[in-house]
């Protein structure tokens, strides 16, 4: 067993300093106070009273059972005297608690678990002074059958069992310090049936028979970690050994790698595993520092509740990310690209270097998604990566342009909580930040100062300001830390009113006036004040160039080098920065003139500023379309997609069918020709995986969206197809893109017929990627003689609980559907709850986020008064759903005016 450190001598002194001196971060933020002390179980974060050093953990594990048994034994320090400590455990039968003393043998000792979300008191029963102390629990659970904790999943005939620990559901199969702050090795060990596999972080390193039937597992001992990166995994799993990634300059040791399917899928795994060695070693370069685990396993889950989670050295994937086979369709390649570079990173930014605390969530995911970009971008130079990323900044501040948007980093006080961190801001609005420094202050610079900074809180945790710190120090630039700060603990997205000043004798200046952006009808109020790296490029008639500068409220010029007015000016170069700019007419003019001679980042940032200038109501509708004819003729696949979530939103949802009509005319002969240019190259040559996947998003979006008669035929056809090849046994030929669209269309227009279809292809084909698209396809249905069908399919067994909310969202997405199905929804919304992943319970509201009438607001409001309880933590998805209804009112009204 591992005694503390020196290290963790030091680390416990620094804990009984901040308890003592009551910081300003915890007092604000964790709350650790003295809440042992006057008896009230804390609601968010632990004090920081007791820390955990050492876990054994022995459990036993049988898929075929309801229910598992463990033994854990904690190894503590204790900061100070107390008659009792707080730790985690949430639905355990705990049948004995030990506790063990430098002075005293082991006694029994009372645990009670105080709050529904795993809060429990071990009482002492007498005063134990600072110190070593140990707590061995045995207990027993139930399995869990909605995707978390410790959950029982079955799939083809067989069951299996796998954790999913993260955010604070490792408290559900272990008593534990069930936050990220308490990192400490594990030494794990599984007893499970002889004919099964176990997972876990840490390689396998015996085997003791337990009688005939049972096996027991002993792992090797973990590097420190919190609880929340926990793997456990045991069932007939099917393990392929994919050799080892050699030692290099930076790391000198093997790393074996794994594959882990459900039973016969492993092969269907190669395209991730083929291109994992090239990951880690891009990641290696790129920081400096070697990947911090033994091994590394790629899982693919039967079930889970997210896309993926970053497991230390088990990395484990929702199974229809990963389950790709050789040539995977270019959007299924794309997006896995994306999460496994995005769950690799982790390993350095989460698993090594740990947030204390969920507020300080985006240093670990924020940065896990802009170093997803930088593998991406050197993995494959040439391939648009970086315009995808840039695509994904400017959707984000759609969501961050909310009144009811939260910052980057803002006070979680409650567990309840923690969940609503996930979303985004945290994700794509970090990325934004992080990529406009790493751009303005120089990427050798910054990249360098990141890897100093994992070295420096390697196997430790690092909060924000401790990161500020460390990237000024690394970096030399002081401001960068206050514009970190600045962007970080603020919400919302600058707009910078840019005035051009040229007829003088003096060189041309601009004056950037700072504001809040605000959408039509926004309740928005207030306007913080942000330092912006700022650059804007021009052509002054022989050239162009760029003007850069820290812009804020006391500082907000650029000179130009140039005495006479630019041709034209972009005011944000690059599509870099994270804000959004107003030009004057004249101006903007000259950008719609001289379209073709800006970048491809800076036609992305003129696209969001014409769009979001639309919603601000600013922007007329047919500057708008002037702007997405121009970007539905680019040879660049992110810049014709631009534009198309938001013509969705607009044509199904604000535009009045008549105006909808009109622009659905205007625009099909755009798309249809861009579709004809793909189809004419494809005949002459293989397309690229970036022109397919264009060509597939088109073929959706004109069938789905611009209801083009032919295209819907076509796609309608293919679902026809892929039924009946399944059926003859013969290999489909629908691409797995155009799932959705096609099964959609299919639905829609074939009615139930193919409803019929689809329900029993279901039962029939082994496919994630199809199970997924086919559950949301089905919600599409539009016969409402059928509603009550559709009804009571997106409740049954025949359907997981991801797909079955994916489904409720289709019923409620067609104005034609909606009055059927949301009485339902309304009266059945307990049911509901109980079916969907309880991760997702919070997010519920979003059934609603197609609605665009002011009278739905209310009746949210009722129905979640009366569902609070069962949605914990639902407060922030029902304001902002609220808020995009009002929002979209607002600009259907105004819309609607306007075109009169």
């Amino acid at each position: 067993m591992m005694r503390p450190t020196t290290n963790v001598i030091w680390l416990n002194l620094l804990l009984l300093l901040l308890i003592t001196s009551c910081s300003k971060q915890d007092s604000t933020t964790h709350s650790p106070g003295n809440a042992v002390l006057q008896n009230e179980a804390p609601e968010g974060a632990l004090p920081l009273l007791a820390q955990p050093t050492y876990y054994q953990l022995d459990l036993s594990i049988d898929p075929s059972r309801d229910h598992f048994s463990g033994q854990v034994k904690i190894d503590i320090t204790l900061n100070q005297e107390t008659d009792g400590i707080w730790l985690h455990g949430k639905d355990l039968r705990i049948k004995s608690t030990q506790l063990t003393t430098s002075a005293a043998t082991a006694r029994p000792v009372d645990y009670q678990q105080e709050l529904d979300s795993g809060v429990a008191r071990i009482d002492f029963g007498q005063t134990i002074p600072a110190g070593e102390i140990s707590l061995s629990f045995d207990y027993e659970a139930d399995f869990d059958r909605n995707l978390s904790g410790l959950f029982k999943v079955e799939e083809q005939g067989d069951a299996y069992v796998l954790a999913k620990s993260e955010s604070i559901q490792a408290r559900k199969y272990l008593p534990s310090f069930d936050q990220p702050r308490f990192k400490a090795p594990f030494l794990i060990s599984m007893t499970i049936p002889n004919d099964l596999h176990a997972i876990s972080n840490a390689p396998e390193v015996s085997r003791t028979p337990v009688g005939e039937r049972l096996t027991k597992i002993q792992f090797a001992e973990t590097r420190s970690m919190p609880t929340y990166l926990l793997s456990l995994a045991v069932g007939p799993f099917d393990i392929q050994d994919d050799g080892i990634i050699p030692k290099n300059d930076i790391r000198d040791f093997d790393i074996p790698v794994r594959r882990v399917a459900r039973r016969g899928r492993a092969n269907d795994m190669n395209f991730v595993m083929g291109i994992t060695p090239r990951y880690l070693e891009i990641f290696e370069q790129q920081l400096g520092q070697p990947y911090p685990f033994k091994k590394l396993d790629i899982v693919a889950a039967p079930q889970w509740p997210s896309g993926a989670t970053e497991l230390s050295a088990a990395i484990t994937y929702r199974e229809q990310k990963v389950l790709l086979g050789d040539t995977p369709a270019p959007g299924a390649k794309l997006s896995i690209m994306n999460t496994h570079a995005h769950e690799i990173a982790h390993m350095w930014f989460g698993n090594l270097v740990t947030p204390p605390w969920w507020d300080d969530l985006w240093l670990k995911e924020g940065f896990s998604t802009w170093a997803t970009t930088v593998a991406l971008v050197e993995f494959e130079p040439d391939n648009g990566h970086e315009l995808d990323a840039l695509l994904e900044n400017f959707l984000t501040m759609n969501a961050d342009a909310l009144a009811s948007t939260r910052a980057i980093r803002q006070p979680i006080i409650k567990n309840d909580n923690i969940r609503n961190a996930y979303d985004a801001i945290t994700y794509s609005k970090s990325q934004a930040v992080i990529h406009m420094v790493d751009s303005y202050f120089g990427s050798d610079s910054f990249r360098k100062a990141m890897g100093k900074y994992v070295a420096q809180f390697a196997d430790s945790i690092a909060d924000s300001p401790q990161f500020y710190q460390s990237i000024a120090k690394h970096t030399g630039e002081k401001a960068l830390a206050e514009t970190f700060r600045q962007f970080i603990e603020q919400k919302g997205v600058p707009l910078m009113d840019v005035a051009i000043e040229c007829d003088t004798s003096e060189a041309a200046q601009l004056t950037l006036t700072q504001s809040r952006y605000r959408p039509l009808g926004s309740p928005i109020s207030d306007t913080p004040e942000w330092t912006v790296p700022t650059c804007v490029r021009y052509f002054d008639g022989a050239s162009s160039q760029k003007a850069c500068g820290m812009i804020s409220p006391d500082n907000n010029t650029l000179t130009l080098n140039t005495h006479s007015c630019p041709i034209w000016l972009i005011p944000n170069a690059d599509g870099s920065g994270y804000y959004r700019w107003q030009l004057g007419e004249m101006e903007l003019v000259g950008l719609f003139n001289h379209f073709d001679s800006l970048n491809d980042g800076e036609k992305i940032a003129l696209i969001d500023s014409i769009i979001s200038g639309f919603d601000a109501g600013t922007v007329e509708l047919t500057t708008l379309l002037n702007m997405i004819e121009l970007s539905s003729q680019s040879e660049i696949r992110q810049i014709v997609e631009m534009p198309l979530e938001n013509l969705r939103r607009y044509i199904r949802h604000v535009f009045s069918t008549k105006t909808a009509q009109a622009v659905i005319s205007t625009i099909t002969p755009w798309y249809l020709s861009k579709l004809a240019l793909l189809d004419a190259k494809g005949k002459k040559t293989t397309l690229s995986d970036s022109d397919q996947l264009l060509k597939n998003r088109l073929l959706e979006f004109t069938g789905t969206v611009l209801q083009h008669r032919e295209t819907r035929a076509e796609l309608a056809e293919q679902a026809k197809q892929f039924i009946a090849q399944h059926e003859a046994k013969q290999a489909a030929t629908l691409s797995s893109d155009l799932y959705l669209a096609a099964f959609t269309v299919a639905v829609e227009d074939i009615g139930q017929p193919f409803f019929d279809q689809l329900i029993i292809a279901r039962e029939k084909i082994d496919d994630p990627l199809f199970d997924n698209a086919s559950a949301s396809a089905l919600g599409a249905l539009k016969d409402i003689s059928l509603a009550t069908t559709v009804q009571d399919y997106a409740l049954s067994n025949n359907i997981g609980a991801r797909e079955s909310f994916n489904m409720i969202v289709a019923m409620l997405e067609d104005r034609s559907s909606r009055d059927i199905h949301w009485p339902w929804l309304t009266t059945n919304l307990s049911q509901v709850l109980k079916k969907i992943p309880s991760q997702w319970r919070r997010r519920s509201p979003r059934f609603a986020q197609a609605f665009c009438e002011k009278k739905w607001l209310k009746e949210l409001d009722t129905l979640y008064a009366r569902h609070a309880k069962q949605a914990p933590g639902s407060e922030l998805a029902l304001a902002q759903t609220k808020e995009s209804i009002l929002l979209c009112a607002s600009l259907k009204e105004h819309v609607e005016t306007s075109n009169k």
